[in-house]
């Protein structure tokens, strides 16, 4: 898909915002059958919005579906997290 290519050319996250989610539990890796990472969602709240700031996973796997779990994953993250006003 030719139109989205642009989201492969952004810029990264920097270890110190990867380093905040993780201090903020508001970071998810997703692992294969071997238990090495195949994708990961970094956000923050912002009041109380859920910010997703970056998404990323590894090239499909049959019978896995790692890219449309992360967004409902995150979801559920922030409904069970208490949300500063």
């Amino acid at each position: 898909m030719t139109e989205l290519a642009w989201l492969a050319e952004g810029d990264v996250l920097s270890v110190g915002v990867h380093h905040a989610c993780i201090k903020q539990h508001t970071c998810r890796v997703a692992v294969d059958g071997q238990d090495r990472p195949a994708g990961f969602l970094n956000a923050e709240v912002c009041r109380r919005d859920l910010h997703i700031l970056a998404m990323s996973v590894a090239l499909p796997v049959p019978g896995r579906d790692w890219g449309s779990g992360c967004l409902p994953m995150a979801l559920r993250m922030h409904a069970g997290a208490a949300c500063q006003a």
